[in-house]
C-alpha cells in the first residue's frame, strides 16, 4: 500500500517536472490588449512582447501598469510628431469677438495664478474656481454659437477619420519583426504545447484512478480476510464446545 502511494506521488511529480521543463520550449498564443490581434511568441515572452500589428508593447504587472519603463512616455523626441492642416481643424479666422477674446485671456491668467487655501484640497478648489470663472467670463451668444459650430465641425472630421481608420486593413507586419503572426509551423508548435498539457493531465488522472482502484481492491481483500477469519474462529469455538460436552 505504501509502495503504491509512493509510486503515485512520484508519477505526479514526474509529470509536473516534465511539463515545467518541456513546456517553455514551445511557443504560446497571445492576444494584443490594444488591437486584439493574435500572435505567437516564445513562452518566456508571454507577458513582454510587441504587437506586430500595432507595435504596442504588451507587458503588465498585477496593478495593470507596464512591467518595464516605456521611454516614449517620458521623452517626446522619441515619438513621431503628428500635425494637422491649418484649415482642417482650426479656422483661419478669429472665432471669438474682441471682448470674448480678452475675457478668455483673463480667465486663463487667473486660473494659472490660482493658489488653493488648502493644498490637500487642490483639485476640489481649482474645479470650483474654474466654474466660477466660466460663469464670470462666459461667452456672448454670438461667440457661443460660433464655438459650437466649430466644435461640431471638428467632431465630424474626427469621426470620418476614425471610420476610415477602422475600415482599413491592419498593416502587414514586416519580415524583420521578431514576433510574427501565427503561421503553419508556429501553429504546429502551439498544438504540440497544448497536447503536452493534455497528456500531463491525462497521466495524472490515470494515476489517480489507478490509486483509487488499488485502494478499493485492497480494502475488499481485507474485508474478505476478516470474514473468513471470523468464520474459522466460530467453527473452532463450536468444535471446542462439542468436545467439552
Amino acid at each position: 500500500m505504501i509502495f503504491m502511494c509512493m509510486c503515485i506521488i512520484l508519477g505526479l511529480l514526474l509529470s509536473f517536472v516534465v511539463y515545467k521543463y518541456v513546456r517553455p520550449f514551445y511557443p504560446v498564443k497571445v492576444n494584443c490588449w490594444f488591437c486584439s490581434t493574435d500572435a505567437v511568441v516564445p513562452y518566456g515572452n508571454k507577458n513582454c512582447w510587441d504587437c506586430p500589428a500595432c507595435q504596442q508593447y504588451n507587458g503588465f504587472n498585477e496593478d495593470g501598469d507596464y512591467n518595464k519603463p516605456i521611454p516614449t512616455q517620458y521623452n517626446g523626441d522619441l515619438n513621431h510628431p503628428v500635425s494637422c492642416a491649418q484649415g482642417e481643424y482650426i479656422s483661419n479666422n478669429d472665432v471669438l469677438c474682441e471682448n470674448c477674446t480678452r475675457n478668455q485671456l483673463l480667465k486663463t491668467k487667473q486660473l494659472a495664478a490660482f493658489v488653493p487655501l488648502n493644498e490637500a484640497n487642490f483639485d476640489t478648489e481649482v474645479t470650483a474656481f474654474e466654474g466660477y470663472l466660466e460663469k464670470l467670463y462666459r461667452l456672448c451668444p454670438e461667440c457661443q454659437m460660433v464655438v459650437n459650430k466649430e466644435l461640431s465641425k471638428q467632431d465630424d472630421i474626427l469621426q470620418q477619420k476614425l471610420d476610415t481608420f477602422y475600415t482599413e486593413a491592419l498593416p502587414t507586419p514586416s519580415e524583420d519583426s521578431q514576433i510574427q503572426v501565427p503561421e503553419k509551423s508556429s501553429s504546429r508548435l502551439l498544438m504540440i504545447g497544448r497536447l503536452l498539457e493534455v497528456v500531463s493531465t491525462v497521466c495524472a488522472l490515470l494515476l489517480l484512478l489507478h490509486y483509487l482502484s488499488t485502494a478499493f481492491s485492497v480494502h475488499e481483500h481485507l474485508r474478505r480476510y476478516h470474514r473468513g477469519y471470523h468464520q474459522v474462529v466460530e467453527v473452532f469455538l463450536v468444535s471446542i464446545e462439542s468436545t467439552g460436552n
